[in-house]
């Protein structure tokens, strides 16, 4: 009996691990996601700034 309820213990504490890494992974998924399209932005930008010099330019 004993060992019943060590075995179940370990089983949810083993199934709340997978619950908080799953949630880790969502969580760091859509950060960069985020951070991906902020880069993006910032990377865009850049383009069209040297663009308008080289408009302002030329």
């Amino acid at each position: 009996m004993f060992f019943l309820i060590l075995l179940s213990n370990f089983f949810s504490n083993l199934f709340r691990i997978y619950c908080l890494l799953l949630l880790y992974q969502l969580i760091f998924f859509f950060f960069s996601i985020l951070f991906n399209f902020f880069f993006a932005l910032l990377y865009f930008q850049f383009i069209f700034s040297l663009l308008s010099l080289f408009l302002i330019f030329f």
